[in-house]
């Protein structure tokens, strides 16, 4: 702030001249006690940015990996099958639901690896077969054009909209895609330094490559072709941080190759852009640098810390506000789990031919099984003849298997079907079943069953799954299941006028655990700290992370403030309990805060952020106790 002094002797001006003087000399006081007390809490807000930094750091790496997962399961289904068309190609992007699901991923290809003399060939084989996939396949020419000694072609692209220009590309002819090729066919998996995709030319982008057999498993051989997907980094950043944990720095992402990466600088993948008119900052501190190996190339991240204008007590309110709704917002933003939905393989199938044959009569009792019974099925084939395909089956799914065997009887197309068998495992062991009519065929007479092995197939949905709800680290409830168990709460408290509670915990020194221990000694402790908390409250209640040393439990139906604030006490004593880790004990203690429905709060939101604010009162004020929103804070021992 600038004063505009009075350019006149006149004394009428004095008391203007006066006060404006005053003025300056309060503020200058102000501004010097202000630096004295920024001075003493200079560590803390380092502190709190580093792990502002470590947020960051893990959702990109959560945003990246969930990239990684799905080209490598796209790697899975060509490995699986015995022979993976275009359609089904295709079928299995759209499944993926990119936008929804894999927000700011580009499309998946599938790169051919050709001689030059098998270049017409396959040429050939594209513009008869693929044009009824997408009408661009009819002009589907090599680029950049010439005669070359090798190939590898960009085959097949969904979604094709806004990416056939990538169609017949060459990767091999790049070398810097050529160099990702090679070390994705000897690591499984690689992704290139910052390019610019012929669909995207104007900005930084990143293609994964991962090496498969394009003709499918039953052809065998070495795997020279590549599936790819691409991202822009922009879109990358976009998706995996928050608009809230974005204002606290400016990033700068550089790709520093393969490791050991050298100290010099290395390539820009992404620069935080400024549009015009957006707000002067006061301070742009020292860059935080953290590292991510993705794709066997080393990123370096660059955070700049940014700390918006305004008086001591703006910027301290700011602090607190971005400080919450960070610690909020974290769990949707990191982590995104993909529910991968069921493969459709087995319904494109042409003809059944496969792993393992039944025989069915009319009436779908099994007269034949080839040997592979016991293979696929896990019980042999004598213990399927004679008896009703049904039969063979858990008893959950004994209905659906025998009206599947109905369906296939009555009509001609052939019927898909899966089920378990019980195998001596908790699940049973997971087959599918494709049945074809061919009794009125003399040669045959028989209901013909297709089994294939999904066992692996469904453990990995039921894992994907699995990850979609629960924190990866503490295995408890995540942001997401914790929204639906809040509106199922909150709704039946609504409904009956009863009440609920939420419960925000942040352990007391445990940057000190991190600090001196490292992060893996620390995530021990957060896994020992998240086994406490269900026992410490009732069996319907939820007790879920939100990010970092951040948890929240949900009371269902509590018997008013009471029993909120002995939950509150029965955890608080849970966690001061020393924690062992790495050989030491450590002595963490927790601030807690508490909101009630509905007397702060209908909404889930509306309860988090006024827990949260009745947490911080605790943490501000000496820590280790409980606070209920809108009252003065308890030591726990009290």
């Amino acid at each position: 702030m600038s004063l505009r002094k009075g350019t006149s002797a006149d004394p009428a001006r004095r008391p203007r001249r006066t006060a404006a003087l005053v003025f300056l000399m309060v503020l200058l006081a102000g501004m010097a006690l202000w630096q004295q007390l920024a001075r003493r809490g200079s560590l803390e807000q380092q502190g709190e940015f580093e792990r502002v930094v470590d947020q960051a750091t893990l959702s990109i790496a959560q945003q990246t990996g969930l990239y990684r997962n799905a080209l490598l399961g796209l790697r899975a289904a060509f490995r699986a099958s015995d022979e993976l068309d275009a359609r089904e190609f295709a079928l299995y992007v759209d499944a993926l639901q990119i936008d929804r699901n894999l927000s700011g991923l580009r499309a998946f290809a599938l790169n051919r690896d050709l001689a030059a003399d098998a270049l017409p060939q396959h040429l050939d084989w594209v513009r008869q077969h693929l044009p009824p996939l997408d009408p661009a396949y009819r002009s589907y020419v090599v680029t950049p054009p010439g005669e070359r000694t090798h190939y590898h072609l960009v085959a097949l692209i969904r979604p094709a909209e806004g990416n056939n220009r990538s169609l017949g590309f060459d990767l091999w002819h790049d070398d810097v895609r050529r160099e990702a090729i090679t070390r994705a066919r000897r690591d499984g998996f690689a992704a290139t330094p910052p390019i610019r995709l012929r669909q995207e030319p104007s900005s930084l982008s990143v293609l994964m490559l991962a090496p498969v057999n394009a003709r499918g498993a039953q052809h065998g051989g070495p795997e020279h072709d590549t599936v790819a997907a691409s991202f822009r980094a922009a879109d990358m950043v976009d998706a995996a941080l928050s608009e809230t944990l974005r204002r606290r720095f400016v990033l700068r992402i550089e790709d520093h190759g393969e490791p050991p990466q050298s100290s010099a600088g290395g390539l820009l993948l992404y620069q935080e852009p400024h549009a015009p008119g957006d707000p002067p900052h006061d301070t742009l501190g020292p860059p935080l640098v953290r590292e991510l190996e993705f794709g066997g190339r080393v990123w370096q991240l660059q955070f700049r810390p940014v700390y918006p204008p305004g008086s001591q007590d703006e910027r301290l309110a700011a602090l607190l506000l971005i400080a919450s709704l960070a610690l909020l917002s974290a769990a949707v933003a990191y982590l995104v789990v993909q529910r991968r939905q069921r493969a459709t393989r087995i319904a494109a199938l042409a003809r059944l031919a496969s792993d393992c044959v039944f025989g069915l009569d009319r009436d779908g009792v099994v007269r034949h099984a080839s040997a592979a019974a016991q293979r696929i099925t896990g019980h042999a084939r004598g213990d399927w003849l004679d008896r009703p395909l049904c039969a063979g089956a858990r008893e959950e799914d004994r209905e659906r298997v025998a009206a599947a065997v109905q369906l296939a009887r009555a009509g001609r197309e052939p019927v898909s079907v899966e089920f378990r068998t019980p195998d001596g495992r908790a699940g049973g062991r997971w087959v599918s079943a494709r049945i074809g009519n061919h009794l009125d065929d003399p040669q045959i007479g028989q209901l013909l069953v297709q089994l294939s092995d999904i066992d692996a197939r469904k453990q990995g949905e039921e894992t994907i799954a699995r990850m979609a709800f629960f924190d990866p680290l503490t295995n408890l409830p995540n942001r997401r299941l914790l929204d639906e168990r809040a509106r199922l709460t909150l709704e039946t408290a609504h409904r009956t006028g009863g009440q609920a509670a939420l419960l925000v915990l942040d352990l007391d020194g445990f940057k000190a655990v991190n600090d001196q221990a490292g992060h893996a000694v620390g995530d021990e402790v957060l896994r020992t700290v998240a086994a406490r908390l269900p026992a410490a409250i009732r069996e319907n209640d939820t007790a879920a992370r939100l990010g970092g040393d951040e948890f929240v439990v949900l009371l269902a139906a509590p018997d008013g403030e009471a029993e909120a604030c002995a939950a509150a006490r029965r955890i608080a004593a849970a966690l001061l309990e020393p924690v062992s880790a790495a050989g030491r004990s450590w002595q963490l203690t927790a601030s807690i805060g508490i909101a009630l429905y509905p007397d702060h709060g209908e909404r889930l939101e509306e309860l988090l952020r006024a827990a949260d604010e009745a947490m911080y009162r605790i943490k501000h004020r000496g820590r280790d106790g409980y606070a209920l929103a809108g009252d003065e804070p308890w030591d726990k021992r009290d």
